[in-house]
C-alpha cells in the first residue's frame, strides 16, 4: 500500500490513525482496508444509508451532500455531521466516529 502523502483518518471509538493509500476513493474504502467494522449493505452505492458516521472533526472541509447522498440524509433526517462513509472523499484531519449515535 502506497500511502497518501501525510493524509490519515482517525477513526473513532478505536482511536485508530489509519493512513490514506491512493486506492482509497472513500472513507469506507479505508475502513475497510484498515478493518474498521462499518456496515455497508448496498457496496457503497449510497442507497441503504447503513455506512452513516459522525464526523468528529474536519466537517467543514468537506463538500457539501449531493445526489443520493442528499437524498438519503433529507429522507431520514440526518444531523450535520452525519454523512455516509462511502460518499465521503479522505481529506486530511479527518475524524470520523462509527455507527449512528
Amino acid at each position: 500500500m502506497k500511502p497518501k502523502a501525510g493524509i490519515y483518518i482517525k477513526f473513532l471509538p478505536e482511536d485508530l490513525n489509519v493512513p490514506v493509500s491512493h486506492k482509497d476513493s472513500s472513507v469506507l474504502d479505508v475502513a475497510i482496508r484498515a478493518g474498521v467494522a462499518i456496515d455497508h449493505t448496498c457496496g457503497g452505492n449510497a442507497t441503504c444509508g447503513t455506512c452513516v458516521v459522525h464526523i468528529e472533526a474536519g466537517l467543514e472541509s468537506l463538500p457539501p451532500r449531493e445526489g443520493q447522498e442528499l437524498e438519503l440524509a433529507e429522507d431520514r433526517g440526518f444531523n450535520d455531521d452525519e454523512r455516509l462513509a462511502c460518499q465521503i472523499h479522505p481529506i486530511s484531519g479527518l475524524v470520523v466516529r462509527r455507527g449512528k449515535l
